[in-house]
């Protein structure tokens, strides 16, 4: 994971962590997740969605899941399908191609915003950037006021819909 690092706000410093899926510094998204993704609600906003897999962790790890994804290539639908029948796993969903945040909120903890979609290639293999945000940084809160925004506005995922 990258090292902390710190900037001044107002007179009081914030530390944020930077992830890039590169694997000389071992500085995977996905690392993010097996740190903070235990006994919580998480908040994903993401665009894109095919890695199910970790949704089930989060799930096995007594997390509940608020999922907000875009129906269209190359959102799985088999994924999607996946989740509807996990009790602790709610999903809503857009269908705008305009609809493109990239947010993961792992409970009262750390927020991620940046690059990668909630794809295997977005969370291990492709390059990307991502700045974790903890809750007590200012900017957390707003993350968290993006996301419900989001979720307020966009529609429930059923079968039918599916």
């Amino acid at each position: 994971m990258a090292a902390d690092r710190s900037f001044d706000g107002e007179g009081v410093k914030y530390f944020m962590k930077l992830f890039t899926n590169t694997n000389d510094k071992h500085d995977f998204l996905l690392n993010l997740f097996e740190k903070y993704g235990e006994g919580c609600d998480v908040y994903i906003a993401s665009a894109f969605f095919t890695h199910e897999r970790m949704i089930s962790n989060l799930v096995q790890r007594g997390c509940r899941v608020y999922l907000v994804v875009r129906l269209g290539y190359p959102t799985s639908y088999e994924a999607l399908n996946a989740l509807l029948s996990i009790q602790e796993v709610q999903v809503r969903f857009y269908t705008s191609r305009a609809y493109h945040p990239k947010i993961y909120i792992l409970g009262s903890q750390i927020a991620s915003v940046g690059s990668s979609n909630l794809t295997d290639a977005g969370l291990v293999s492709n390059q990307e950037v991502n700045v974790a945000i903890p809750a007590d940084n200012p900017v957390f809160s707003d993350i968290l006021d993006l996301f419900s925004n989001y979720w307020e506005q966009a529609r429930v995922l059923d079968p039918a819909i599916l």
